[in-house]
């Protein structure tokens, strides 16, 4: 999420300009805290479908393989 979203999405919820630039550092930490936390919830739903996958005894498979990189690459978004 970019600075200018979080303007904007601070100004949509009735953050006032003076605000928003009082604030931004602590509105975009919170964005971002709020982002990882969606990012690792859908992470999640791909580990369940890996787990899913192995105990039906295709741990190698292509499904297995996609699940694995699907997780993978929702948690690599986080990172700088």
């Amino acid at each position: 999420m970019t600075r200018e979203d979080v303007v904007r999405i601070a100004l949509e919820v009735g953050f006032y300009d003076g605000e928003v630039d009082k604030c931004q550092l602590m509105l975009e930490r919170f964005a971002y805290l709020v982002a990882q936390q969606e990012r690792e919830a859908c992470a999640k739903v791909a580990d369940i479908a890996i787990d899913f996958w192995v105990k039906a005894g295709y741990p190698e498979g292509a499904e297995a393989r996609e699940a694995i990189n699907i997780a993978e690459a929702i948690r690599a978004r986080g990172q700088p």
